[in-house]
C-alpha cells in the first residue's frame, strides 16, 4: 500500500486521535493538566510496545523517555 493510500484510509482515526489530544488542555504552568495529557499519550505509546521511563517532577509535569524497540530483522 502506498503511503498516500494508507493515510487516506486512516484519516478518520487520525482526526479522532488529534481531537482527543488537543481537547486535553495542558498549559505548561499546570502540572496536573500536563500529567493528564501525558497519561493519555503514554497509554497510546504502550499500545505500540514502546519502552517508557518515567521521571516524576515536583513542580512541573512529569517527564518521560519513550524508546521504540529496535526493529527485528530476519536473515
Amino acid at each position: 500500500m502506498e503511503l498516500i493510500e494508507y493515510f487516506k484510509s486512516h484519516q478518520g482515526e487520525m482526526i479522532n486521535f488529534l481531537e482527543k489530544l488537543v481537547s486535553r488542555e495542558s498549559p505548561s504552568s499546570d502540572k496536573e493538566a500536563v500529567n493528564v495529557c501525558s497519561s493519555f499519550l503514554i497509554k497510546e505509546f504502550k499500545k505500540i510496545g514502546t519502552k517508557i521511563n518515567h521521571f516524576p517532577q515536583d513542580d512541573i509535569g512529569d517527564l518521560y523517555l519513550i524508546e521504540y524497540p529496535p526493529p527485528t530483522t530476519k536473515v
